[in-house]
């Protein structure tokens, strides 16, 4: 380990294959974190919330404040 760290290119050589396991992990995470965002949106929209919101006497300001004081 001393003789690593004191070639500079071997401690890269070291750390390279951590460097590329952090970046799959965070390549995954990306792609988990789009599919769980695209599908709140589709599974709001199928359930019909919105719809139901929309039915309701109220203007569209006092809806989105009224979730908007829920979400906090």
């Amino acid at each position: 380990m001393r003789a690593a760290m004191a070639n500079p290119a071997a401690m890269k050589s070291l750390a390279a294959p951590y460097e590329y396991a952090a970046a799959a992990i965070m390549l995954v995470a990306i792609v988990v974190q789009l599919f769980y965002c695209l599908d709140a949106l589709q599974s709001e929209r199928r359930d019909r919330s919105i719809l139901f919101w929309k039915s309701l006497p109220v203007s569209d300001v006092t809806t989105v404040l009224a979730k908007r004081r829920f979400r906090l």
